[in-house]
């Protein structure tokens, strides 16, 4: 699987994640996968839903679920008192 079916695949369960985050039954019918009345119940608490992630994609490409660019300090506050 090349890198931008990847990043696609990834893109698509981000969308079905936040619809199921937010609760009730969720239908969902992308290009890699589709599923009917999936239910979690109440939906998360947090909202939107927060998604961490990190990688190394080639130069140029990025995805990210809130779809803005994030620097790294205000991670790097937060998490400063976490050293292992």
């Amino acid at each position: 699987m090349d890198h931008p079916e990847k990043l696609a695949r990834m893109e698509e369960n981000l969308e079905f994640l936040r619809a199921v985050s937010r609760g009730g039954p969720v239908s969902f019918s992308g290009k890699y996968f589709a599923i009917d009345d999936f239910d979690l119940g109440a939906g998360f608490l947090q909202q939107p839903l927060p998604i961490w992630m990190a990688g190394n994609p080639p130069a140029g490409t990025s995805a990210q679920g809130e779809k803005r660019p994030r620097t790294s300090g205000p991670l790097r506050r937060r998490v400063a008192h976490l050293r292992l």
